[in-house]
């Protein structure tokens, strides 16, 4: 079972963001869903600008800090197993690698151990990173 943590997120408002209601910017440019604003505003933590408690009324000017935690979801059911990893690109958001033929990508029912799941949550526990492995496309 994955376990929770949460990220930090700080979204420093710009020019398009100056005059405009937190609530329509955090939908607009920060994709967060109704549903989430209303738990991020109820949560302990909440949701503040600028270090103050914040109101979905609130109207950004330039330069103003939003800050919220966004939980994310880590890779705990998964078994980190040390492996040689081909990485062709990474940034905050995707990591790119070459996978070698014939090897699975997700642990299975009686295959456990020596996937690229395996080798790519021990790669981002080395790094001190708590990601979930979501693999995306095969480039063949």
């Amino acid at each position: 079972m994955s376990e929770r943590y949460y990220a930090p997120v700080v979204h420093v408002a710009d020019a398009k963001d100056a005059g405009r209601m937190l609530r329509d910017v955090m939908r607009d440019r920060l994709g967060v869903s109704r549903r989430l604003f209303v738990r991020l505003k109820q949560s302990e933590e909440g949701l503040t600008i600028n270090g103050e408690r914040a109101y979905p009324s609130y109207r950004l000017a330039e330069g103003d800090i939003v800050e919220f935690r966004m939980e994310q979801e880590t890779s705990e059911d998964i078994y980190p197993q040390p492996m040689e990893l081909d990485i062709v690109f990474e940034d905050e958001h995707l990591l790119v690698l070459n996978k070698p033929a014939g090897i699975i990508v997700h642990p299975t029912t009686g295959h456990y151990m020596n996937t690229l799941a395996n080798g790519v949550v021990h790669y981002w526990r080395e790094k001190g990173e708590m990601c979930r492995f979501r693999p995306v496309h095969r480039l063949d």
